[in-house]
């Protein structure tokens, strides 16, 4: 079953979200106001991804690029506020981040620690427990991802 979110009053780059709003095949939904006035309705999983930030007056505000945000909190091309949390997306069935499972031929469970960074996959599988796959994945975090410092 997804996680159950309350997103009122939290804010997604130039939006803050008000009211919940219906539940569609593609999950909850959110009525948000941007800052520029305009309302948009999003979808818990494009909040929390990052993929919506504006009512979409980003894309036609001249003077800003559509990712300047994004890429202004880029260390070594990697958008480390993705990992700024350990909240897995919705539709995660462990509930950790980078962590997936996967079912045996004889019928056993498994899981699988991954991280993605800058296009190239770093991934182990065959972990007994969520908790062992879950600290690999941290393990991988650690070993990979840019310090902030390296700006």
């Amino acid at each position: 079953m997804p996680k159950k979110y309350n997103l009122i009053d939290k804010r997604f780059g130039k939006l803050v979200v008000k009211m919940k709003g219906n539940v569609t095949k593609q999950g909850q939904m959110w009525e948000c106001v941007c800052d520029c006035g305009n309302v948009a309705i999003y979808r818990t999983s494009m909040l929390i991804s990052g993929d919506a930030v504006s009512c979409g007056c980003l894309r036609h505000d001249p003077t800003m690029k559509r990712n300047k945000a994004r890429e202004a909190q880029k260390v070594n091309g990697v958008e480390l506020f993705r990992f700024q949390n350990d909240k897995a997306m919705p539709f995660n069935s462990t509930g950790a981040k980078g962590v997936s499972k996967y079912l045996l031929k004889n019928g056993g469970t498994k899981y699988e620690a991954k991280i993605v960074i800058n296009g190239t996959t770093y991934r182990k599988k065959g972990f007994d427990t969520i908790e062992d796959a879950k600290n690999y994945r941290k393990q991988l975090e650690e070993l990979y991802l840019p310090k902030k410092s390296q700006k």
